[in-house]
C-alpha cells in the first residue's frame, strides 16, 4: 500500500477514535462550545506543527489570498454548518451509530461530482444509493415509523452535516494542488474557530465557555486525534488522491470507531440496527468499486 493510500486509512483510525470522545464532550459540555475549542485548539497545534516544518507561512498566506478566496470562504462556510451540526448530533445521538452515519458521505461526494461534472447517474449507481438510504433509514429509526425523539433528530443533523463535509472536498481539492494542505488546515481551523466565538455568545452565553475540568481530557483527545492529526491526513489525501477515493477508504472508520466505542463507552446496536449499518458499508464499497 503506498504512503498517499494509505493516509486516508490512518485518518480513518484517527476520526473514528476520536469522533467517540468527540461524542462524549458534547454530550457533558455545551456542543457548540465543543465546536469552537476543537477548532482554535486545532488551529493552535496545527500552527505549532508548520512552524517546526519550516513551512514558508507568508509565502502561502499571499497565494491562497490571493487565487483562491472564493474557495477558501466556501470551504470555511462550509465547514462552519458542518461542524455545528456534527456536534449538535454527536450531542443526541448514539456514538455507535454516528460512526456509521458519517459514512453517508461516499453519496454526498457523488453527487456533489456528478453535479460539478454534469455527469448522469445511471440505474448501477442508482440502485445502491436508494439501499444506502433504506440502511440509514433502518439504522436511525431501527425500522420504527413513530419513533421521532431526540436520538432520531440528533441522526438528522449528522446526515447533513455529512452533506457539508462531501462538498468541502471539491474546492479543497483545487487548493491543494497549489498549497500546502496542511496550511490550508489551520487557516480552515481558525476561520472557522472566529466564526464560532460570536455564535456561542450568542448561544448560550459566557457561562458555556467554562468547562468542566474533568472533561477538558475528552476535549483534548477528541481536538489531538480527529480535529488536528485526523483533519490534517484528510486534507493532505485530497490533495493525492481523488475524492471518492479518499471517501472510500473512509469507509474503514465505523470498524475503529464503532469497536472503540464499544469497548470504551459500552455503546451497541440493536439487530436491526446492525443490519442497516451492514447495509450502508456494503452498499458504499459497490458504488465505489462502479466509480473506479
Amino acid at each position: 500500500m503506498s504512503t498517499k493510500t494509505l493516509l486516508p486509512v490512518v485518518a480513518a483510525v484517527m476520526l473514528g477514535i476520536g469522533t467517540v470522545f468527540g461524542s462524549q464532550i458534547s454530550k457533558l459540555e455545551d456542543p457548540i462550545a465543543v465546536a469552537m475549542y476543537s477548532q482554535l485548539l486545532s488551529a493552535f497545534f496545527i500552527f505549532i506543527f508548520i512552524k517546526i516544518k519550516g513551512v514558508k507561512i507568508n509565502t502561502e498566506w499571499r497565494l491562497l489570498t490571493k487565487n483562491f478566496r472564493k474557495e477558501i470562504i466556501q470551504i470555511t462556510i462550509a465547514s462552519f454548518f458542518a461542524f455545528t451540526l456534527l456536534f449538535l448530533g454527536l450531542n443526541l445521538a448514539n456514538p455507535t451509530k454516528v460512526q456509521f452515519l458519517l459514512r453517508l458521505e461516499v453519496i454526498f461526494v457523488l453527487i456533489t461530482g456528478f453535479a460539478i461534472v454534469k455527469q448522469r447517474i445511471s440505474f448501477r449507481q442508482l440502485s445502491p444509493i436508494i439501499i444506502i438510504l433504506f440502511g440509514s433509514f433502518l439504522l436511525t429509526t431501527s425500522g420504527n415509523l413513530l419513533e421521532f425523539g431526540s436520538y432520531l433528530i440528533g441522526d438528522l443533523f449528522i446526515i447533513v452535516s455529512v452533506a457539508f463535509f462531501a462538498y468541502i472536498y471539491f474546492p479543497t481539492k483545487k487548493i491543494t494542488q497549489k498549497i500546502n494542505p496542511v496550511f490550508l488546515s489551520c487557516v480552515t481551523c481558525l476561520f472557522v474557530g472566529l466564526i464560532f466565538i460570536p455564535t456561542v455568545l450568542l448561544w448560550k452565553g459566557f457561562d458555556s465557555l467554562i468547562f468542566n475540568l474533568s472533561n477538558v481530557g475528552y476535549l483534548l483527545a477528541y481536538v489531538l486525534l480527529a480535529s488536528t492529526i485526523g483533519y490534517i491526513l484528510w486534507i493532505t489525501s485530497i490533495k493525492f488522491n481523488k475524492p471518492w477515493f479518499v471517501s472510500s477508504l473512509l469507509l474503514t472508520q465505523p470498524i475503529f470507531g464503532g469497536i472503540f466505542a464499544f469497548l470504551y463507552l459500552d455503546s451497541t446496536l440493536t439487530i436491526v440496527q446492525i443490519i442497516g449499518a451492514a447495509l450502508i458499508l456494503a452498499s458504499s464499497f459497490f458504488l465505489i468499486k462502479e466509480n473506479s
